[in-house]
């Protein structure tokens, strides 16, 4: 709910924006490759709404995913979820999955 106002004042208030996410902003103990991981950030689903509704204004010009570390995304939980986020970012459905080409 917070993201849709916020959403809504910059649609009303801007001639466009770009949403720059920190993937630090997630819950480090499943999305370890990071600079800062830290337990109790946003869920993966919660990311992606995010992303999904940018994606559905038109006033958005871009987008940028800063502080991911390779180094610890031993997992590649990470590295999935940005992937996720950036076909969301393009209106594209469904999860990626791991098998899915970089």
């Amino acid at each position: 709910e917070v993201f849709r106002k916020a959403l809504m004042r910059l649609e009303d208030q801007t001639d466009g924006f770009i949403l720059s996410f920190d993937i630090d902003a997630c819950d480090g103990a499943i999305f370890p490759g990071c600079s800062t991981p830290l337990v109790g950030g946003l869920t993966a689903r919660e990311a992606r709404l995010a992303f999904e509704l940018a994606a559905g204004s038109s006033k958005l010009m871009g987008i940028d995913i800063v502080e991911f570390n390779p180094g610890r995304d031993v997992n590649g939980n990470t590295l999935n979820l940005m992937k996720s986020l950036i076909d969301a970012a393009l209106g594209l459905g469904g999860l990626t999955t791991s098998s899915r080409p970089c």
